[in-house]
């Protein structure tokens, strides 16, 4: 029989709907709406057991003013009363019972269906009743016009609801983006972010209940147990997914919350932009920097000593601010790099930009620490991420595997990046002095490098991809030619860059080479190319050459 919870859903002129906090206890904890037996009366809300009964006593204690975590929901105190927003305090318990597994009781999915529901009928009759219209909607068809051939009562809502950039410099698909943000931004029933992260709990929780009721339907025939068995794998990552993003939430990430784009900077016509390719190219010059720990700079942004990014630079004026955004559906979520091609850099943020942190690799991490006598190298790394003392950080999902041990909705250890004065801090504490020197190249200030940054610095040739070309078959075929002494661990070819290598080993290689099978290096210019790896600049000065 279904349940009629329209009493305790009113929603109010701010497009919430508020309760009593007793009353919040009562509905989260199972208790049910009750009609006297003629169904005149107002319903009551009633415990149907005593295990709803613990279940109330568990909430109310969490209410108490010493008990409430960092996430609980906002309390409105009036004279009549404490009160909480119905959807904010269902997405608080939806966290609250993941959090206590033997709570003992389960999310009243029902009712949160039917808060979604009676704020959808709300929004729809205060649209019906009013003035509103959608400026959207009056636009369908004329997103492609030019501002100057819109009618005249268009360009007046335009310029009255869209208010920055000007309709002529976005694309159809922006315009019609932007109108629909303005639609939102006039619903007083609709605010994005809350909307985004209730739909990801209601999703949730419709998921793990149908998942239940399957598991517990005995009855149904075999083929529709096999069709429930294919979905199951899809409906399982989903949830992987799901459970990713809250945790992004939860360790305070304010780059993943809805929406998805920035605000726009304010505009300026002296401030000049820097594309992608430019920008990584000042950074490695200048830092030694890697696509990698651009990705984590801007991950982390310059409240937390890294660097803004933006989109559309060479058309909008101001450009949006980029975030990496939270995918949901495939492996291909997690590729950080490929989204920043589109990014553009303020070239003063840029000129004067210094790190607060620099970044390892996941990948880069366990070849550094896998020479190390008896240690597991990823298992050692996720117990270093346990015990606090070293964060893994990923762009799109903010953690590793690492974090969460089996859950899919997360990369692998080895896509993660890792504070390197972390990873110093605990190989100066935890590896024998003599085991971690030769682990790590006989010295610590010798770390692994990638293919890519050789080819860059080690400039066999000044055409570019004249040099990318010699040097990709110089190590295609390392043990042919004689380069595999300079290979850190086992051939790997694919993402990140592939197999990791001894600058200082490379340059040697080199330097044994005769002239006239060197391109355009020189003796002096291979010593000035190995300073330029961070770590290698004594390695660098250690070498002798005639003319010294």
């Amino acid at each position: 029989m279904e349940i009629d919870y329209s009493p305790f859903l009113h929603v109010c002129d701010d497009g919430k709907i508020w309760w009593p906090l007793p009353v919040a206890a009562k509905l989260g904890a199972g208790y049910l709406p009750m009609r006297d037996d003629v169904r005149i009366l107002e319903p009551e809300l009633r415990a149907t057991n005593n295990r709803v009964l613990a279940n109330e006593r568990t909430l109310l204690s969490e209410f108490a003013q010493g008990r409430r975590s960092g996430d609980f929901p906002f309390i409105w105190e009036r004279d009549d009363g404490r009160f909480v927003d119905a959807r904010e305090f269902l997405v608080w318990l939806a966290r609250y019972l993941d959090d206590e597994a033997d709570s003992g009781f389960k999310f009243p999915l029902e009712l949160a269906l039917a808060v979604t529901n009676a704020k959808a009928r709300h929004a729809e009759a205060d649209h019906s009743a009013s003035l509103w219209s959608s400026l959207a909607a009056a636009l369908e068809g004329r997103y492609e016009e030019p501002f100057d051939t819109l009618p005249v009562e268009l360009q007046a809502r335009v310029h009255d609801e869209i208010h920055m950039p000007p309709w002529n410099v976005l694309s159809p698909e922006s315009r019609r983006k932007a109108a629909k943000a303005a639609d939102a931004s006039r619903d007083r029933g609709n605010d994005a972010e809350d909307t985004y992260w209730w739909g990801l709990v209601l999703r949730k929780q419709q998921i793990e209940a149908t998942l239940n009721g399957w598991r517990d339907d005995t009855q149904a025939s075999g083929e529709l147990r096999l069709e429930r068995e294919q979905k199951t794998p899809a409906m399982k990552r989903e949830l992987a997914m799901i459970a990713r993003v809250d945790r992004v939430v939860q360790r305070g990430q304010a780059q993943f919350r809805a929406p998805e784009e920035g605000a726009a900077m304010p505009a300026s016509e002296t401030v000049r932009y820097v594309a992608y390719p430019k920008a990584l190219h000042e950074l490695k010059v200048r830092l030694k920097a890697t696509p990698d720990e651009l990705a984590a700079w801007v991950f982390m942004g310059p409240t937390d000593g890294g660097i803004a990014a933006y989109l559309n630079a060479n058309e909008l004026n101001p450009p949006k601010r980029f975030h990496f955004g939270v995918g949901v559906g495939s492996d291909q979520d997690f590729d950080y790099l490929t989204p920043m091609m589109g990014c553009w850099f303020r070239e003063d943020e840029l000129r004067a930009f210094s790190p607060k942190d620099r970044y390892l690799t996941g990948k880069v991490l366990v070849e550094r620490w896998s020479g190390i006598p008896g240690i597991q190298p990823e298992a050692f790394i996720s117990a270093k991420i346990r015990e606090s003392r070293l964060l893994d950080l990923h762009p799109i999902t903010g953690g590793t595997q690492a974090t969460d041990i089996g859950n899919e909705g997360f990369p692998p250890l080895t896509s993660g990046l890792f504070p390197r004065e972390q990873v110093e801090a605990i190989e100066a504490s935890d590896f024998p002095a003599a085991d971690a020197g030769e682990a790590l190249g006989g010295t610590r200030s010798l770390p692994p490098v990638t293919a890519l940054e050789i080819r860059l610095n080690f400039a066999v040739f000044r055409d570019y991809d004249r040099n990318q070309a010699w040097w990709k078959e110089m190590m295609s075929h390392a043990k042919q030619n004689g380069l595999s002494q300079s290979r850190i661990g086992t051939a790997q070819r694919g993402q990140s860059g592939g197999s990791l290598w001894r600058a200082d080993l490379v340059a040697a290689w080199l330097l044994d080479r005769a002239p006239k099978h060197r391109g355009d290096m020189t003796d002096k210019s291979i010593r000035a190319a190995l300073a330029k790896f961070e770590g290698y600049e004594q390695a660098a000065e250690d070498i002798m050459i005639e003319g010294d």
